[in-house]
């Protein structure tokens, strides 16, 4: 009896969990930056700079950019959210943000079809690394 008291007791209290992390309300966070590097040509860009807006709702995590550095809409998967750092990846992109600091930064054309190559040497020139601070809506 206590076995299945205890089996009933993780059972429930996984479904809690996961339902509520689901059921979390959606965040959304206003980012701006102005520091571009180009991994594989070892410099930075000369940028106006540009915005992002960032949403995560349950564990999708989306980027929005009108910015030539950035353009279009991006959707990464929530890996975590704990503590002091958000972390979402997908394919192509990485984010990283820092609550402590509101420092984000995004490192972009990860995928094979980059020109990522480890034979090659590394970097060939299409990955981009974007960061600046982002700060909490409060809509």
């Amino acid at each position: 009896m206590m076995k299945k008291s205890l089996l009933m007791t993780i059972v429930v209290s996984l479904f809690l969990t996961s339902n509520s992390y689901a059921n979390e309300e959606v965040v959304v966070y206003e980012c701006s930056y102005d520091n571009v590097y180009w991994t594989g040509r070892g410099k930075s860009m000369k940028t106006d700079g540009g915005d992002i807006v960032v949403t995560i709702n349950g564990d999708s995590l989306v980027i929005k950019s009108s910015s030539k550095e950035m353009a279009g809409t991006h959707n990464l998967t929530l890996k975590s959210k704990l503590g002091f750092q958000i972390v979402a990846l997908s394919n192509s992109m990485q984010f990283f943000y820092n609550k402590g600091s509101n420092a984000f930064h995004v490192n972009a054309g990860i995928d094979a079809g980059s020109g990522f190559s480890v034979s090659g040497g590394g970097h060939m020139g299409r990955q981009v690394r974007i960061s600046g601070k982002c700060s909490l809506n409060q809509d």
